[in-house]
Formats: structure tokens, sequence, C-alpha cells
């Protein structure tokens, strides 16, 4: 049925964007995968799906790390996703479009945890681990900074990202999806995309809402009239040109000590466990063969074995 309506594993790029979150309190699963889609052109979420494109069947496989048995799991699911009352629109995840892999990916964690009630609420790390087999750390940004100071957390933060490290940050509080004074969600988690001094020498981070709306309202916001020249003509630390996208938002960094309690980072890298097969599901039979060809001089000559 999915598939006569034209439905697609992944469709075009795979982009932060494609994540929505639904009714399920799991945005620090959905911060994740939001992350790691911006790692490689999303090749690493690509690399998670044994199964390459939309099966007629319904069934999928889906590699995930499982921490506690510290080994690499392929989980079978079908299609089948919980509806809302209305049963028009998926109760937790919501596809961008005609693509399943958001959904199949919450639901392929929510197999290897038991259920999607074992996936409302925890840390953004863990499911970092699971699509990257790296060990997570955490981070409690105040305690940091107040033994090594403010200056050198930030640079952590700068490093980490030169590193390709990803990196998903959460609020202090409790999430009701509301916003505060500053547009910024109690208890929710945003992934770091950014760092950038300006010329008067303040130190901002640039977050996304995995939402994909709400957004920063305080100074260097695109609210901020008084701060609405600083990113013009501006690169960032890692060589981006400062462009607003929707769910994106500079805050400044003591801000982002005032409300942030939580900072997950893990490393990720191309590994035999992260190859794949991407089989262009546009060109029909003519895919795989394309793919093959396209991924062996992708990684022979731009990536490489590291």
């Amino acid at each position: 049925e999915g598939i006569e309506a034209g439905a697609k594993l992944f469709e075009d790029a795979i982009k932060p964007e494609d994540v929505c979150q639904g009714a399920l309190g799991d945005c620090w699963l959905l911060a994740a995968i939001a992350a790691v889609a911006e790692v490689d052109g999303g090749d690493l979420i690509r690399g998670l799906f044994l199964t390459q494109e939309a099966e007629p069947c319904g069934c999928y496989r889906v590699k995930l790390f499982d921490a506690f048995a510290n080994k690499w799991k392929t989980f079978t699911i079908d299609d089948r996703v919980p509806m809302g009352a209305n049963g028009n629109s998926p109760m937790f995840s919501k596809p961008n479009g005609h693509e399943l892999w958001v959904l199949l990916l919450e639901k392929a964690f929510a197999r290897m945890w038991g259920s999607y009630a074992a996936l409302d609420g925890n840390v953004p790390s863990v499911a970092l681990e699971a699509f990257t087999g790296n060990v997570r750390v955490d981070m409690k940004p105040k305690q940091y900074a107040e033994k090594h100071g403010s200056e050198q957390l930030f640079k952590v933060f700068d490093k980490a990202l030169d590193e390709k490290v990803v990196i998903v940050v959460g609020t202090h509080g409790k999430d009701e999806g509301k916003t505060n004074d500053l547009g910024l969600v109690p208890g929710h988690a945003y992934t770091v995309l950014d760092s950038f001094t300006t010329k008067d020498g303040a130190n901002l981070l640039q977050l996304r809402n995995p939402w994909g709306r709400g957004e920063y309202t305080g100074p260097y916001s695109q609210m901020d009239k008084d701060k609405g020249t600083w990113s013009q003509g501006a690169t960032t630390h890692h060589g981006k040109e400062i462009a607003h996208e929707p769910g994106t938002f500079w805050l400044p960094w003591l801000v982002f000590e005032e409300n942030f309690d939580y900072a997950g980072f893990c490393a990720t890298s191309t590994s035999i466990n992260t190859l794949h097969l991407t089989v262009h599901e546009e060109y029909g039979v003519c895919g795989a063969p394309y793919g093959c060809v396209v991924g062996a001089g992708r990684f022979f000559c731009c990536a490489g074995p590291r």
C-alpha cells in the first residue's frame, strides 16, 4: 500500500529537516537522528539500513549498536507504525513527504528497547552511541565551566566541531511543549551545528531544534534588531557562510551556560560497519549498479578508509 502511494525509504538527500517529533517524548532520540543526518551528507544514516529501498513486502533490516551487549545487532521490522486518533497520520515521529526512514529508525530503536514507551525520556548521546558504535561522553557544562573556566569550555565545543564530533545539548527544566521567554524549550534537546566569535569578542553557538520550529529570540537572534548586522558576510569558525535556516539559530555563549545543563559528545568515523550501497531508487533496476560505481569512486578517491 505504501509503495503504491509513492512511499520511498529515502527521497532525495537525507536532511535534518526530515525529522519531525510527534506525541512521544523522544526528542533526545530525534535530536540525535537530526544530528547524524548532517554527517557525511547522510551516509551514516544510510549505512544503518541494510534494506536500501522501499520494500513492497514492508519488511526492513536496520542495524544498531547495542551498548549493553557491546555489539552491532540487526533488527527486522515492518513498516506498520502507531497512528493518531484520526487515523490519518503517525502518532510518533512524522514523515517528510513520502520518506520512511525516520519512522523506521525510530521503530528499530523501539524494537531494541522493547517498546515505544521505553523511548520516553533519555539523553541524546545514548542514541548517538547506537548509531555510530563509538563511546559517548556526557558533560554538565556548568560544572565543567566552574572547574576549568567558561572560555575553556567554549574551546572544547569548538575543537569537537573541528574534529566532526556530533554534539547534542539539553536545556534544564521539563519539556511540556512550551517555550520560555527566550524562545527555548525547557527540558528539550538541541543539536550543536557550529561556532562563531563576533568582532566584539562575543562567542556564539549555532543550534538546531529537532522540532524544525521554535527558535531562540534573545540577543543575536533573528528577532534582535540591534544585532542584525553581525552575520553579514561572515564565516563561522569552521568555514561556513552564516545563513539562517528554519529551526536553526545563534545564541550567545553566556545564554547557553545559563539555560543548558547537558551536553553529549560522540565521534563519527567511516569503517566497515558504516559502509553501505546506495541503490538510487529513482533509477529503477539500474540504480544498484550505478550505486556500486559511484560509491566505490567516492570512497577510494575522496573518503578513503579511516
